[in-house]
Parts: C-alpha cells; sequence; structure tokens
C-alpha cells in the first residue's frame, strides 16, 4: 500500500509539473525590429536585451535639436544619410536606438561610455559591448561635408561584427 501511495504521489507531481509548464506562456522570442527604431535609455536596454538573444550589432545615434548649428546637422543626417535607400536597406540588419540629448542624471551611467563632442554622434556597439564612432561627416575647410552612402556603410561595416559570407566560409571536407 506504501509503494502505490509513493507513485501515485510521484505520477501526481510529475503530472502537475508538465501541466505548470505546458499553461505558461511561451518566451517572447527576440529579434531584430526590422525599419523600427527603438528611443532613448529604455530602447537601449531593450536594444541590448535584443543583441544579447540575436548577437546583432546595435546602432545608436545621438540628436540634439536645442543647439541650432548640431539641429541642422542632425537634421541633414537624418535626411540625407539614414533616409538614402542604400543606408536605411543596409542597417536592417542593426538594432537601431535613437537618444535625444542632454542626458538626464539617471541615464548618465547607462551612456557614460559613449564619448563625444557634437551631435549628431553615430555609434556601432558590437555585443562585446565596446562602442565604436562613425563619424558621418568630413570637415574639409571647417565646413561640414556628409559622408557619401558608399562611404558610410564601409565606416559601419569595419565597426561592426563580421559577418559570415559564403566567400568567407571555410569548404566543407570531402
Amino acid at each position: 500500500m506504501k509503494r502505490s501511495m509513493r507513485w501515485m504521489m510521484t505520477a501526481t507531481l510529475a503530472l502537475a509539473t508538465a501541466l505548470s509548464a505546458l499553461a505558461q506562456p511561451p518566451p517572447k522570442e527576440l529579434k531584430v525590429p526590422k525599419g523600427r527604431w527603438l528611443d532613448g535609455e529604455r530602447g537601449y536596454l531593450e536594444a541590448k536585451e535584443i543583441q544579447a538573444a540575436t548577437g546583432a550589432d546595435i546602432l545608436i545615434y545621438f540628436f540634439r535639436y536645442d543647439i541650432k548649428d548640431e539641429k541642422g546637422l542632425c537634421t541633414w543626417w537624418e535626411r540625407h544619410g539614414l533616409q538614402n535607400g542604400k543606408v536605411s536597406k543596409f542597417l536592417d540588419d542593426y538594432i537601431k536606438v535613437k537618444m535625444q540629448m542632454p542626458f538626464r542624471k539617471k541615464e548618465l551611467e547607462t551612456f557614460g561610455g559613449f564619448k563625444f563632442n557634437k551631435t549628431p554622434a553615430v555609434f556601432v556597439v558590437k555585443s562585446s559591448g565596446w562602442p565604436t564612432k562613425i563619424p558621418v561627416f568630413d570637415w574639409p575647410n571647417n565646413k561640414p561635408e556628409l559622408k557619401e552612402a558608399n562611404e558610410l556603410i564601409d565606416l559601419i561595416t569595419k565597426a561592426s561584427t563580421p559577418k559570415d559570407t559564403p566567400a568567407e566560409k571555410t569548404p566543407a571536407a570531402p
């Protein structure tokens, strides 16, 4: 009788465990949000979660509209850099975050590792966590010139985690 009671208790416990596992919703699948920008500190923290799950790099864009010359440069970058068809399509595989300046005190801890003097400031953050600044403007004769789309793509690619391409993969042994 004691054996059948133990067996019955064990079976009931196993069944209860299985049913509770089935009753829980499946974990949310994290993926790179194509064509969507995450915003602010909360967006950056969400981007870090997505990065941990997918291994995708983060592109973070700091902007500022309250200083006249920086507002003009940010608008120029947004309209002619980010909205360029080649650049926009290239950035589909990145987790994109935009952050308005100036920082609030509580945001300094999150964004303190990003060093820059002016906006727009654009960084690629690899899964290793180290940010690399992407210079989106050249400054010949102290006048800004937005870099060409192909040059921007090249700079972002160099700052990013290397992607496997068919030419780079090692051939399988026969």
